[in-house]
């Protein structure tokens, strides 16, 4: 087995380890990232999720999804 982010991916976890995970790699990678909290439409009444944002100069702060593998997922899948 690798010890590498993509095993470290790979091998589940909370959605807070992915998140964290991932903004670690991005500040490591001299990315400003951080962590947010939202309530997901597609998971249930009441669950809160973590997705990680970095700064993309000109753009401003880009959300990714790291559990679901997704880049700028639907604005309309997660409520504040």
């Amino acid at each position: 087995k690798s010890l590498d982010a993509r095993a470290a991916l790979d091998c589940g976890g909370s959605c807070t380890s992915r998140a964290n995970l991932a903004a670690a790699l991005l500040r490591a990678g001299g990315v400003p990232a951080r962590t947010s909290a939202h309530l997901p439409t597609w998971s249930g009444p009441l669950y809160e999720h973590w997705h990680v944002e970095y700064w993309h100069p000109g753009r401003g702060w880009v959300w990714v999804e790291p559990t679901l593998g997704l880049m700028q997922p639907k604005p309309w899948s997660l409520v504040g």
